[in-house]
């Protein structure tokens, strides 16, 4: 039983190890509940339009938002 929860510990901490290496990539998903638009380029930079007014509020809304270190976000 030891053996097996060390063996498993084992690849866990190998699987960590090989994830680590890897660039994370930024993912932007709207999921069509507003009008948003989104444009990216190469260096993860997000320009994000549209949207839904309410008086003076814009909502956006999304399946998944994340940029990456060093990118940035633009909403107008």
């Amino acid at each position: 039983m030891k053996k097996n929860r060390l063996v498993l510990i084992s690849l866990c901490g190998i699987a960590c190890l090989h994830t680590s290496n890897q660039i994370a990539q930024a993912q932007v998903s709207i999921d069509g509940t507003t009008n948003t638009v989104f444009n990216a380029d190469a260096n993860g930079n997000f320009n994000i339009e549209q949207g839904d007014r309410s008086g003076n509020n814009l909502f956006h809304s999304f399946d998944n938002f994340s940029v990456p270190t060093n990118g940035s976000a633009s909403f107008g």
